[in-house]
């Protein structure tokens, strides 16, 4: 397998953030390696999180990480840290001028995403992806339900790892207007087989355009 890094002209090359969880969950690995894959296209991949993804091995050209820092004050019953995560994402976002913030399990990135993007002025692109409980059981926890709602779609894309979830997902999180985005529905296998096997074109960018749709395969592209 021939993993050496795609060289990307200038107007290609996309600057993306990714937060995931960086745990042995389903959730953070997609997130990895997609990034990973990204960044072996040419595109600068930025990662966000609490802890370095368990994915990430030693250096790869492209590949960064920024980790998170809470406040951890007696005050705090809990440390803070959408508010923290959300704050690393706008700074990364400014210094790095990112163009994308790609959050992996709604819970809670998508929360912090839409934050992040308030406080540049609105100017990056949102992708959330679900990956399960997110869906399936913080949906119905009362104390989260209507936040999440709010968080997820905010979001300029939506997708889930399955037909199934993204069904689940539209009738647990109802879109608030009628221009969002449609789920864009992605099975898990389709996404690894296409990052062990890079053969073809998997993402679809268009700068010139602007359209900044990430992670549409290109089997589903009339989804």
């Amino acid at each position: 397998m021939n993993m050496q890094t795609s060289k990307l002209g200038r107007r290609d090359r996309m600057k993306i953030g990714i937060c995931c969880y960086p745990s042995y969950g389903g959730s953070g690995v997609v997130a990895t390696e997609l990034g990973k894959h990204l960044a072996r296209r040419g595109h600068d991949v930025h990662f966000i999180s609490y802890d370095k993804p368990f994915r990430l091995e030693d250096y790869q050209e492209n590949v960064h990480f920024h980790g998170v820092d809470t406040a951890n004050y007696p005050v705090f019953k809990h440390p803070p840290y959408i508010m923290a995560l959300a704050n690393k994402m706008a700074e990364v976002a400014e210094r790095e001028n990112l163009e994308i913030i790609h959050a992996h399990y709604a819970v809670p990135h998508a929360t912090a995403v839409m934050l992040a993007n308030q406080m540049v002025g609105g100017r990056l692109k949102t992708v959330t992806t679900l990956h399960g409980t997110d869906v399936t059981i913080m949906s119905e926890e009362d104390s989260l339900k209507q936040v999440m709602a709010y968080s997820v779609n905010q979001s300029d894309i939506i997708t889930a790892v399955s037909d199934d979830l993204a069904r689940t997902a539209e009738e647990a999180w109802p879109r608030s207007k009628p221009y969002k985005p449609f789920i864009i529905s992605l099975t898990l296998k389709s996404i690894i087989e296409r990052i062990i096997r890079p053969s073809g074109d998997v993402f679809i960018f268009s700068l010139r355009k602007r359209l900044l749709f990430i992670l549409q395969i290109s089997g589903l592209s009339n989804a």
